[in-house]
């Protein structure tokens, strides 16, 4: 309960000042105040001739409403870059607008409008062109991470994607996909890394939405040789000119 003292200045002023309280509500934007009833108990003071006005009201416990206020937008207004922001913003946030009021977090509204799957390769790169930031707001809060369980799957699928990872997509996050996490960094090639023994993680399915696609080379193979060695050759015999007799093969003396 709320207790406020009045002095009487005069009873045509009390009367004045009562009476357009209780029939005028009072209007802001988009939503009317209506007047506080008060139960106003005289009192003399003891030591003096003036009469004081003790008045007790409690509050209501019922939670604000807004009253649509004529035909006006319900929409709330900006401020112009040359006056202070305002403590309180009355009125409805459009999505996507948070920056405009000065608003670092993401509203729900805006959620439900602009989210998508973490498998949505069409929305969330029509995102990433047309509005940057909400991309990059989106993705680092984890509004685009899959389920826990799906998490190595869909590592695998987005290095696969981009022929950084060549194996079968189980799951299993071992060598080869610990592998195909350094191919995708090096082929970014823009002083980002990922620690090779990290474990799979939603910071790590972040940070690639976030940098984008690569495609991964695969080292070419040594040639093979194309030329056969010559065949070695077997030493002549020798005549009968020579002194020699040549002997038949197979016959050993």
């Amino acid at each position: 309960m709320c207790m406020r003292h009045y002095r009487i200045l005069g009873p045509l002023f009390l009367a004045t000042a009562l009476a357009s309280a209780a029939a005028l509500p009072l209007r802001a934007q988009s939503f009317a105040l209506e007047p506080i009833t008060l139960d106003i108990a005289p009192v003399q003071s003891a030591d003096s001739e003036e009469l004081v006005l003790v008045a007790a009201y409690v509050p209501e416990t019922a939670s604000p409403r807004l009253i649509p206020y004529g035909g006006g937008s319900r929409s709330a207004l900006r401020t112009t870059e040359d006056r202070p922001q305002p403590s309180i913003i009355l009125g409805l946030i459009a999505p996507g607008e948070e920056d405009d009021f000065g608003i670092e977090t993401l509203l729900q509204d805006t959620i439900a409008t602009y989210a998508f799957g973490y498998q949505d390769l069409a929305a969330r790169e029509a995102l990433r062109i047309s509005d940057p930031d909400l991309f990059l707001k989106l993705v680092a809060g984890g509004h685009a991470d899959p389920p826990e369980d799906r998490l190595a799957f869909a590592l695998q699928e987005e290095l696969a994607r981009m022929n950084c990872y060549r194996s079968r997509i189980d799951g299993d996050f071992g060598r080869g996909s610990r592998r195909s996490v350094a191919s995708y960094f090096n082929t970014l090639d823009n002083g980002s890394s990922w620690p090779a023994q990290t474990p799979p993680s939603n910071d790590l399915f972040r940070s690639i939405l976030i940098n984008g696609d690569v495609t991964c080379q695969v080292a070419a193979a040594a040639p093979r040789p194309t030329t056969r060695a010559p065949a070695p050759q077997a030493a002549p015999s020798t005549g009968n000119s020579g002194g020699t007799t040549a002997l038949p093969r197979g016959v050993f003396r």
